[in-house]
């Protein structure tokens, strides 16, 4: 009789010392949740460089000659601050606009590179053209960072630049080790309240 008052003092000791390491499990997932975000470039990068009108004047061309395959980094904020100098020199290819065409590769610059998914005519006269479009960067350690860029070029200079306005978003590794540690933390509640009773 008293061992089995033993076994039984045991196994609840048991229960309890394994609701306490799935407790402890569930928060050391919880807490490890952070290190597995994503990690998306911010801020805002600049170039300036020649450029001609490719199928026509400015007026209908459809595409844009970037003189050299090169550009002039004129600005730059965030994490570009971090890898790129104002006066970098940074590959910029030639792209074509009309119709929209992606570009992978369009520049590229300090470890960084942009691929041009779409571009859109904002304005188009004799004397000067701005794009505008959508794409992605990504280099450095970063995550593939969707963003917006621009080109403006008139028949005296230019000016082309890109910039990411975007969040972090949680990797679906982080979503699952976070649901793995709420279901951890739910198990122990039930135990915890099935031992009370």
């Amino acid at each position: 009789m008293e061992s089995a008052v033993l076994e039984k003092g045991s196994f609840k000791k048991m229960r309890r010392t394994t609701t306490s390491l799935l407790l402890l499990l569930s928060l050391f997932l919880l807490g490890g949740t952070h290190d597995l975000q994503a990690t998306p470039i911010l801020g805002g990068i600049g170039f300036g460089g020649e450029w001609a009108p490719v199928g026509g004047p400015v007026a209908t061309a459809t595409g844009i000659d970037i003189v050299g395959d090169t550009a002039v980094v004129t600005v730059r904020s965030g994490d570009f601050a971090t890898y790129v100098a104002v006066g970098a020199i940074g590959s910029y290819v030639d792209f074509t606009f009309s119709p929209s065409t992606p570009m992978a590769g369009l520049w590229s610059v300090g470890g960084f590179t942009f691929d041009l998914a779409s571009s859109a005519i904002v304005s188009q006269t004799a004397v000067g053209i701005t794009l505008s479009g959508t794409g992605s960067v990504y280099g450095n350690g970063f995550d593939v960072t969707g963003g917006t860029w621009s080109f403006s070029g008139d028949t005296t200079g230019s000016t082309f630049s890109f910039s990411s306005t975007t969040s972090a978003v949680p990797e679906p590794a982080s979503l699952v080790l976070l649901g793995t540690g709420l279901i951890g933390v739910g198990l122990a509640a039930v135990r915890r309240r099935r031992t009370a009773n």
